[in-house]
């Protein structure tokens, strides 16, 4: 049986923090335009509120604006020139880190502190000290609402609560939310096809990796839905994306099970920009609910979410298909998955791989005569 919350040492490390930092003697007031926005979530979060950052920047200068972010998201914004403050987990239960992180906060002198994280469970604006708070509202911890003087509300679904946050700040130029494409055609390198895809054929990335095993799905049964696809569309070269020693041993046992000259393993090789590029000049992207399935959405690429139980960012668009489970979990028992994913049929795999075959190649044809009339 596990340790209640208010039992574990990072739950009690993080209160002591926050008890000795609320008596930080901040200024509190400030005459300037300098606005703070919180962004200290998950990297697919950056990429789904990425234009409403970039709007906030534009209306207050990006020498005005400052976001507080985790390593992953901090080269994102700093390619795109939106300054950044680094956040880490470690600034939520080490007294001297927390404390560093509100000097230095409080050094910058910040009229302004938008909290952009959709579920706010971050405290910081308690104790950071500014003449204006605004936050989305948190349906699990009520009291954080009353840390912020204008509460947004955030009615489950991403898209709904960032034009909510976009009305709430009433800025002047507005850009539409959740669309990427233009931002990163424009700020990052153009990237050609690797030669281990041909031109004739269909790139698909799969993402192999989420932000925890729970979103994932059983080897046996990713084995078996990506040999079906195989089979079904020789004509598609899929590389397995991701990162780190997790990902990288569910892509060998793939790789191992599968052995097809149709499938690739890119795990680890890319950074963060760098994959953001490939993204962008793919065809297909396929993937758990992940960041790659959120920078996918926002780029209007063909995608395929196998989706676990996060209704929050199911995008009901026609370039996104989302394959839910039955609730019959089939395949070899392991530590990844839950009833919804372990439960995706093959038929439904490939039926929604399929339309989306179409559409990549509907795209590409449009590409081409569009390039042959230039």
């Amino acid at each position: 049986m596990s340790k209640p919350k208010w039992l574990k040492t990072s739950y009690l490390k993080a209160k002591l923090a926050q008890s000795v930092c609320r008596r930080f003697p901040a200024k509190g007031s400030s005459s300037t335009n300098r606005v703070l926005i919180t962004s200290t979530d998950g990297l697919g979060d950056t990429f789904l509120r990425l234009s409403l950052v970039l709007d906030v920047c534009n209306q207050y200068g990006f020498d005005n604006v400052w976001v507080l972010t985790k390593g992953h998201s901090k080269l994102i914004y700093e390619k795109l020139g939106v300054q950044t403050i680094l956040y880490s987990d470690r600034m939520r239960t080490s007294v001297s880190k927390r404390l560093g992180l509100l000097k230095k906060i409080d050094l910058i002198d910040f009229h302004s502190l938008y909290c952009f994280e959709f579920i706010r469970n971050e405290d910081l604006a308690e104790i950071i000290k500014c003449p204006v708070k605004i936050g989305f509202n948190n349906p699990y911890i009520p009291l954080h609402d009353t840390m912020v003087d204008q509460v947004v509300d955030n009615p489950g679904y991403v898209g709904d609560a960032l034009a909510n946050m976009q009305t709430q700040l009433n800025l002047s130029t507005t850009t539409p939310l959740m669309d990427n494409q233009l931002t990163f055609s424009k700020q990052l390198f153009d990237c050609h096809r690797p030669n281990a895809a041909p031109a004739d054929s269909l790139r698909v990335l799969f993402a192999v990796g989420a932000a925890d095993k729970a979103r994932m799905m059983r080897i046996s049964n990713i084995t078996k839905l990506l040999s079906n696809a195989l089979e079904a569309f020789p004509d598609i070269k899929i590389e397995l994306i991701g990162s780190g020693e997790r990902d990288e041993h569910y892509a060998n046992q793939i790789m191992e099970d599968l052995k097809s000259t149709q499938l690739s393993s890119r795990i680890s090789q890319w950074s963060i920009i760098e994959t953001v590029e490939q993204v962008k000049t793919t065809d297909i992207v396929v993937g758990f609910d992940s960041g790659i399935y959120n920078l996918a959405f926002t780029l209007k690429k063909p995608t395929l979410c196998l989706a676990a139980e996060n209704q929050r960012v199911l995008h009901q668009v026609s370039w996104v298909q989302v394959a839910v489970g039955t609730d019959i979990e089939f395949g070899i028992a392991d530590s990844y998955g839950c009833t919804r994913t372990n439960s995706i049929s093959e038929q439904d795999f490939t039926k929604q791989l399929d339309e989306l075959v179409l559409l990549a190649t509907s795209n590409n044809q449009q590409a081409a005569a569009k390039h042959s009339d230039l």
